[in-house]
């Protein structure tokens, strides 16, 4: 038998993490549209509760919480990306899935669907190659007036909303007004521009919600609670500076979370000065893993690199939009948007990279970049 170790009781047995900080009103909203569904069964007066802010600040851990949560045997939940909604057929027999009436939903739709593999959206159809297209709110149309409906309350998270398109769009559409008969609650999270995309797709009707990261205190809770929960007790100071270093955004809280449980694995303590320095490299280390990962959806990154230098040589977090573009190219600066590198501030008509530490983070890559540069330039060894 494998002992049990704290990095191993870092999860629960739905995934989610020992602890959950802050987010008092946000979760005070997903409950009133929820029980506000519910005491309407008609199903028809949300709206979408739609949450974004810059990557890692804790969108999907908010919705996911509050599903977990939650769940009874009341209220269900679906998880989908606006990909997994661009078959009509598809997402109503996980609708039905979700709810537990797979095969009702299917008869009520029309829907002859034959299951090659029990993963989500892994689905091919046998549906005759003559049917006429038919779209998901006549599917859905098709199953208001079932039973099952008058005892379940379906929650449908869409993360990543940024991505929708207008195949995505078309059960968007359905889904944020509401469907008669069918109360599903839809939650959407994204990066801060998703509401212009929504409503370039005719989803307008949304309640809009940019998270923050958290507050010091709840940072701090988080890491000492969530230590504690899995037999690691840390001190206050070194979850002080855990806190710090995680700059209060979730994902990298629960990053020094992480550190501190293996080192405890390690060497059975987390709280001298040799263990606080370990923990601290090991959460930086897996921070600059996040940022890596978020770089590497960009093509030719490199082209960052003049604004980065731009504002590491001010000292500036912002630049004007209009001087950021003379700096770089709108595409350029549009990749970087739709994957969370960079923020704009339509307020005030500037540009940062949003996320703390990622411009410094983004300095170091440029340095190396120009370093790399001028040894191939001198022939020494050739430029990456």
């Amino acid at each position: 038998m494998t002992p049990t170790t704290a990095l191993s009781r870092l999860e629960d047995e739905r995934g989610q993490p020992p602890y959950f900080a802050g987010r008092t009103k946000e979760l005070a909203l997903l409950d009133h549209r929820l029980h506000s569904i519910r005491r309407d069964a008609s199903g028809t007066r949300q709206g979408m509760l739609l949450f974004t802010g810059v990557p890692g600040v804790g969108k999907t851990q908010l919705a996911e919480h509050f599903i977990a949560q939650r769940q009874s045997r009341n209220v269900c939940a679906l998880h989908v990306t606006p990909s997994n909604m661009e078959s009509p057929d598809a997402l109503i027999v996980h609708v039905g899935e979700a709810i537990g009436a797979r095969k009702a939903i299917l008869r009520a739709a029309g829907v002859d669907a034959k299951i090659s593999g029990a993963r989500a959206f892994s689905f091919s159809f046998s549906a005759d190659v003559h049917r006429p297209k038919v779209q998901f709110d006549d599917l859905l149309r098709a199953t208001s007036g079932l039973s099952v409906w008058r005892k379940k309350t379906l929650v449908i998270v869409v993360d990543e909303i940024q991505g929708v398109d207008e195949q995505s769009a078309n059960p968007m559409r359905t889904l944020h007004v509401g469907r008669h008969g069918c109360p599903i609650m839809i939650v959407g999270v994204g990066l801060q521009h998703s509401p212009g995309i929504l409503s370039q797709h005719g989803i307008s009707r949304m309640s809009h919600h940019q998270l923050e990261p958290l507050r010091s205190a709840e940072s701090v809770a988080a890491i000492y609670h969530g230590l504690h929960n899995i037999g690691v007790d840390v001190d206050d100071d070194v979850a002080q500076a855990l806190a710090k270093a995680s700059m209060n955004f979730p994902v990298h809280v629960h990053s020094y979370i992480k550190a501190a449980a293996t080192v405890f694995d390690e060497h059975g303590e987390v709280n001298s000065n040799f263990a606080k320095s370990r923990i601290l490299a090991l959460g930086k280390e897996s921070r600059e893993h996040y940022y890596d990962d978020r770089l590497r959806g960009i093509a030719k990154v490199n082209k960052l690199h003049p604004l980065v230098e731009h504002m590491a040589a001010r000292d500036v977090t912002a630049v004007p939009l209009d001087m950021a573009s003379s700096i770089i190219d709108e595409e350029t600066i549009d990749n970087a948007t739709r994957h969370g590198v960079l923020t704009v501030d339509h307020r005030d008509m500037t540009l940062s990279f949003g996320i703390p530490a990622f411009r410094t983070y983004m300095v170091e890559l440029a340095q190396r970049y120009r370093r790399a540069l001028m040894v191939g330039r001198d022939g020494n060894s050739p430029a990456h």
